[in-house]
């Protein structure tokens, strides 16, 4: 004999299906975190994409402390997450230097 349980509107189900459901629930939740997960990933990206463009166009590529002054304005907004604007500083630094490097070795050939 199967043990029931009271779902509380009026509807009894099994253990089983009560599980089935959960599982099935937190599936549905786990895709859902990831596409937002995927979506934050992607405006991150453009993020650092644009600040590493907008440093490259107006700014001279011999003067790093202007690099380093137009990196803290771009990053104002997050100043009230101290981790997170570490983050995105060290990024675009990162894509800064993969694009100089790109440029100077398509240069170079």
């Amino acid at each position: 004999m199967q043990e029931m349980i009271n779902k509380g509107d009026g509807m009894n189900k099994t253990y089983e299906e009560q599980q089935k459901e959960l599982v099935a629930a937190g599936i549905k939740r786990a895709e859902e975190v990831m596409a937002i997960n995927k979506e934050f990933a992607n405006k991150f990206n453009e993020l650092i994409s644009w600040a590493a463009d907008w440093c490259l166009t107006f700014h001279d590529m011999n003067n790093v402390d202007k690099l380093d002054w137009n990196i803290d304005r771009i990053t104002i907004p997050f100043k009230s997450e101290p981790e997170l604007q570490e983050a995105i500083k060290k990024a675009i630094h990162y894509e800064i230097k993969k694009r100089t490097l790109d440029s100077y070795l398509k240069h170079r050939d």
